[in-house]
């Protein structure tokens, strides 16, 4: 079978302080004219950096990028990858830009993925021959860029099982999380609560949210907050893709830095903690009160805290990933807490697939369900707003 895109790459020549631009004698005339005027893929790969575009005159585009009018600094790269084809269109390249932004970053050969890509927190619109893209561009290119020594992984699927894939801020979303993404970056005045059960995608929420807050508001202070199992690797993520003015914290340190910020997502909000008298003390420190009031009040600590009410105070807009079957430790803020901050918060509920499998193997490898499984299914079938 023929392929279905054309692969070329370029050396940028180097003199004093610019880079020469690509010269005509080394495109061939066919090719030259549909790199004058036709959609095209590319990738400028440096020693640490590359960076992802799509344009439909691409050696237009690189006169502007030789001549430094945009933030792009040529200086940081030593070669182009340049792709056309049947394939490659106005179509597929969205699809194709987002798609590869996401490998590249997930293979890890590159400390940073720069992109001038537009449809962050947008879903890809489904068009014709987009399992094609997949199978007969993505997949056969990505294996040009391995064997031209431009990435470390030589199989893709390998890439997909990563971190820095799974929770991409290009990561496709869907129809109704992109809406809501949409919804909340159009609205300054209200908080918002993004509730949904595990597996219904409010991590890659997250990560989408926070770098389109970054994107459209370069001069506002963006943070996030995870759990401390989970903070290194979200700093990873958002180093590199590009996004490392947006600061991660736990919830603890986020509290103790007494910073204020434009926009604040919190990861797990139902994990965040109250209160509790049997948490260490060092967990505790964050509710003690201040000398004076702490000797009017004959207690040492706020008894009745938690660390949302503390972060809603520096946040001048919040959003909170949550749910509730998730709350586990008797430390965990109660849904009572959670509640009454919460109640003028706009809400919106992630659907949830339902599946019920049936084990067929016998044996060790057998499953026991308990009355506790069933009742936790039906729980979460009802929602966070129904009980039984």
């Amino acid at each position: 079978m023929s392929k279905k895109y054309v692969f070329k790459e370029f050396k940028i020549n180097r003199v004093s302080e610019r880079p020469e631009p690509l010269k005509n004698d080394e495109i061939g005339l066919k090719d030259q004219k549909r790199l004058e005027k036709g959609d095209t893929i590319y990738i400028y790969f440096g020693k640490s950096h590359s960076y992802v575009g799509q344009t439909k005159q691409f050696l237009k585009r690189y006169k502007q990028h030789y001549m430094a009018q945009s933030k792009f600094d040529l200086r940081n790269y030593k070669c182009v990858v340049m792709s056309f084809g049947q394939l490659i269109n106005q179509l597929s390249l969205d699809d194709i830009e987002n798609q590869l932004i996401t490998y590249i970053a997930a293979d890890g050969k590159h400390n940073e993925v720069l992109s001038d890509n537009s449809t962050l927190g947008n879903s890809i619109i489904p068009y014709p021959q987009q399992d094609q893209v997949k199978s007969d561009f993505i997949t056969p290119f990505w294996h040009e860029l391995y064997t031209h020594n431009y990435v470390h992984t030589p199989d893709i699927e390998t890439v997909r099982q990563s971190v820095l894939f799974k929770y991409s801020p290009f990561h496709e979303l869907s129809e109704i999380q992109a809406q809501i993404i949409q919804e909340i970056v159009n609205d300054t005045r209200n908080n918002f609560v993004i509730n949904g059960m595990a597996g219904t995608g409010k991590t890659v929420m997250l990560t989408n949210l926070a770098a389109v807050l970054s994107k459209k508001n370069p001069n506002k202070k963006v943070a996030v907050i995870v759990k401390a199992n989970w903070k290194k690797t979200a700093k990873r993520i958002f180093k590199t893709y590009g996004k490392s003015n947006i600061a991660v914290y736990t919830a603890v340190k986020f509290i103790q830095a007494e910073e204020d910020y434009d926009f604040v997502i919190i990861d797990e909000s139902h994990r965040l903690r109250r209160y509790y008298s049997k948490s260490q003390n060092t967990l505790n420190t964050i509710f003690r009160l201040p000398p004076k009031v702490a000797e009017e009040r004959g207690v040492n600590y706020d008894v009745g805290a938690n660390e949302l009410e503390k972060i809603v105070k520096r946040s001048k807009q919040i959003v909170l990933m949550y749910d509730p079957s998730q709350q586990i430790r008797p430390g965990d803020i109660t849904m009572e807490q959670f509640n009454n901050i919460t109640h003028k918060f706009k809400h919106f509920y992630l659907p949830t697939e339902y599946r019920i499998n049936i084990p067929e193997k016998s044996g060790k490898y057998r499953r026991a369900y308990t009355g506790e499984n069933y009742i936790k299914g039906i729980k979460n079938f009802l929602g966070p707003e129904m009980s039984i």
